[in-house]
């Protein structure tokens, strides 16, 4: 990650010169949910173990700084360095089961609580529609790399949540890449306001978050 993010700013300082190309400021909310979180039945020798999973959006929040660099017409690229703060709420009821009895042999039930600090440099490829004489849409997607510097995840047991470090000593789960996509209303020079979607493809990282966020940035 830092070989691309010293990348990126070569990139942004070469084109810098441009008077076209601008900075900015943005930040606002964010829900987010562990996507890898879903249940399942597994059967062996006439006993049955189901996990029921649920999963719910928490929300949480977004800021970062943009650059805007331009292209021909209506097209930009957009790379950008973004914190978040990430909740993520988790519940999952473990039961198992003997088929020919139908008896209840065991159930458990176990609530997570993950509270994730995280970097990401996405790039978003623009495209705006003037619909007006000072509002635009613009509709922009691309890649985003995100390290996760700090997390806890913290398990219900029974009586009360015991809390551990979620990363320590697995720091290959710290890194993941993704998706990002938005879309944005913009207000004469200055103002935006956007709602946005991301998801990530690394099926090693834990968890696996979707985010969905809107906020408004500020262009200078």
């Amino acid at each position: 990650m830092r070989k691309f993010i010293l990348i990126l700013v070569l990139f942004v300082s070469t084109v810098g010169l441009s008077a076209q190309n601008r900075w900015s400021v943005y930040g606002g909310l964010n829900l987010s949910t562990d996507e890898d979180y879903a249940g399942h039945t597994t059967i062996r020798e006439n006993v049955a173990t189901t996990e029921l999973c649920d999963a719910k959006y928490a929300p949480g929040g977004t800021f970062g700084v943009g650059y805007d660099i331009n292209l021909k017409r209506n097209w930009s690229i957009q790379p950008a360095l973004e914190y978040s703060n990430t909740n993520l709420y988790s519940k999952k009821t473990l039961i198992v089961k003997d088929i020919l009895e139908g008896k209840l042999l065991k159930q458990t039930e176990t609530k997570l609580k993950s509270h994730l600090h995280s970097f990401a440099v996405p790039v978003l490829v623009n495209f705006r529609v003037a619909v007006d004489n000072n509002v635009k849409l613009r509709f922009g997607a691309g890649p985003y790399v995100q390290g996760v510097f700090a997390g806890k995840v913290a398990a219900w047991d029974g009586e009360k949540y015991k809390v551990n470090n979620l990363y320590k000593g697995n720091r290959k789960y710290q890194f993941t890449a993704g998706v990002k996509a938005e879309i944005a209303v913009e207000t004469g020079d200055h103002l935006s306001y956007s709602l946005g979607f991301q998801r990530p493809f690394c099926d090693s990282v834990v968890p696996k978050t979707v985010t969905i966020n809107a906020g408004v940035r500020y262009t200078f």
